[in-house]
């Protein structure tokens, strides 16, 4: 058999080489790996859901670390407190809070920086409520129109003098309602509602009211709306606070429940949205409810309703929500919450100036009334 020398001698080099290997006095090491820090993944407030006005209370930041486990939030945490309502509630920097003499709801907010950058942050609501008293919430509903909500229903609460009124949504709250109390909800057009409560938690709460007689529905077709400024306002030039307008009431909806006013001659300043010449509502058993959006700097998301061009260039704005009584003779009924007339100048609408106003901020302002009655058409 013939030998190989060539092959011989490279599995000697290899055996010589696996000694000098085993032999060396200084092997490689390794290092293990270094383990990660431990950073802030996330925080959380822990204390009451509820401070009685005039009384404090600590909440304290709880810090969850990226291994999982929590941790007080100490001194040297640099947390930072704030509320979102400081007439409600205030918080000093350890995280006392103390809850003012004004009933509702305030955000505590606690934030933290992060290591790697960034704030970590964290909110809680509170409500500030008397003692052995709860917050109900819910909507006025019309019995015979389930989804049509009831604007401007008064919600009165004995034992007590906690009251509110329905939003234009047909949603209230109520503040410090006793264990058991008595709920009394009333609406020109609608019956009155009594209904008795016993609470041991905030609760959710659905009113329905009756027509109280015919109602008295707006029907579609030529309208004169007028708008008339009672009392004094002198910023507003007396031919400003007086105005007539054609309009035609047109009922939409699969109920035939929604209402929209038109104003049909060309003296308004309309974007190309087709906003400034009209205005929406909806019926309700005492006639109608209208809401007339006002004018922001933000004009592409806020153009008014009503924005009529006078002769001089500038723009005069209606705003408000109204609740109009119906009757044989049309609809009628005052500017209400944050509503107004007022007159913008020919900046109008990217820079526009006030030039005048008069507005329904309080109850020592103005009343500004609106009134639709139908126009009679020659046959």
């Amino acid at each position: 058999m013939r030998k190989h020398p060539i092959v011989f001698a490279a599995i000697g080099a290899l055996a010589a080489a696996g000694l000098v290997v085993a032999c060396d006095d200084h092997p490689v090491s390794r290092l293990p790996n270094r383990p990660s820090p431990v950073a802030f993944a996330g925080i959380e407030i822990s204390g009451p859901d509820r401070v009685a006005p005039g009384q404090s209370a600590q909440f304290t930041a709880i810090i969850r670390l990226s291994d999982g486990t929590r941790k007080t939030a100490s001194a040297d945490t640099n947390v930072t407190w704030t509320t979102s309502d400081g007439q409600l509630l205030r918080v000093n920097g350890s995280g006392v809070a103390t809850a003012q003499q004004l009933l509702g709801d305030a955000t505590v907010r606690a934030s933290v920086p992060r290591g790697s950058g960034g704030v970590l942050q964290s909110a809680k609501e509170i409500t500030i409520l008397p003692d052995g008293t709860f917050r109900v919430v819910g909507m006025i509903r019309d019995k015979d129109f389930p989804t049509l909500p009831i604007f401007g229903a008064r919600i009165d609460v004995t034992p007590g003098q906690v009251a509110t009124f329905s939003g234009f949504d047909g949603r209230y709250t109520l503040y410090g309602v006793p264990s058991e109390a008595e709920v009394r909800i009333t609406r020109a057009g609608y019956a009155s509602s009594v209904q008795s409560l016993r609470l041991t938690a905030h609760t959710t709460q659905d009113f329905e009211l009756v027509a109280a007689g015919p109602r008295n529905d707006p029907p579609s077709g030529p309208y004169t709306l007028t708008v008339d400024v009672t009392g004094t306002c002198s910023s507003l030039p007396a031919d400003l606070q007086h105005r007539r307008y054609d309009a035609n009431v047109t009922r939409t909806g699969r109920d035939g429940m929604s209402l929209t006013v038109s104003l049909t001659e060309p003296r308004f300043r309309v974007d190309n949205f087709g906003q400034g010449n009209k205005f929406t509502g909806r019926v309700d058993a005492g006639g109608a409810t209208f809401e007339l959006y006002g004018y922001s700097s933000y004009y592409y998301y806020y153009y008014p309703s009503v924005a009529e061009l006078l002769a001089n260039g500038s723009v005069l704005e209606i705003s408000g929500r109204v609740a109009m009584k119906g009757s044989a003779l049309g609809l009628s009924g005052q500017l209400i919450s944050w509503g107004g007339i007022t007159n913008w100048d020919s900046g109008f609408p990217l820079r526009a100036r006030s030039l005048g106003s008069c507005s329904v901020f309080s109850s020592t302002s103005p009343i500004i009334m609106l009134t639709l009655v139908p126009t009679l058409v020659p046959r």
